[in-house]
């Protein structure tokens, strides 16, 4: 069985034997905590959501992001964004919590703030063709400039992999993923 699948497996269709989903990312991700953060990136006005029941949730996308694919494949609701759960019912969410939001950044220091708090599974993912945003039409400039990090990001992966005991990692190449279905987006439904 590879990674992937013993990531998403769940025993005889019943309970996954992922308990919870707790997501860490940018916009790809984020579920919806920009709405209450003093930004000027939001995703909640049309167009996005109008294939979620029509709905601008804050997803920067028009229906569900990947983290609620996977989710659903784990037979889990989906997480819902930590800034707008109420501090009174944080503690409900035991399911998981979205911590992703557009425009975010990491330092050092925290790389390690969730495996210390038991996190052992990681799904990792590359910086996706930035350039090709809705408001960039694909520049690839820009999409040069993000390529070289998407590249060395096995390297960091393995190496996290051999210094974390008992972790899991699934690496995701969104980077050439999208560029495949970009460049080929009848082989992908388009």
């Amino acid at each position: 069985m590879r990674a992937y699948e013993a990531f998403f497996a769940k025993a005889n269709d019943a309970k996954s034997h992922v308990p919870a989903l707790y997501v860490f990312g940018d916009s790809g991700l984020d579920a919806g905590n920009n709405n209450n953060l003093k930004t000027l990136a939001k995703a909640n006005v049309a167009p996005y959501g109008i294939d979620f029941n029509n709905t601008s949730t804050g997803r920067y996308t028009n229906g569900k992001t990947l983290t609620d694919l996977i989710a659903i494949k784990l037979g889990l609701p989906f997480s819902p964004p930590y800034l707008g759960v109420s501090k009174s019912q944080r503690y409900l969410a035991t399911a998981g919590v979205n911590y992703a939001y557009g425009a975010c950044g990491i330092l050092n220091d925290t790389k390690f703030t969730i495996y210390d708090l038991g996190a052992r599974k990681f799904v990792v993912g590359t910086a996706n063709q930035l350039g090709c945003s809705p408001s960039q039409f694909c520049n690839e400039t820009i999409n040069r400039k993000v390529k070289p990090s998407s590249d060395k990001l096995p390297i960091v992966i393995q190496k996290f992999q051999n210094q974390l005991s008992g972790s899991s990692f699934v690496y995701v190449d969104s980077f050439n993923f999208f560029n495949r279905i970009r460049n080929a987006p009848k082989e992908y439904g388009k």
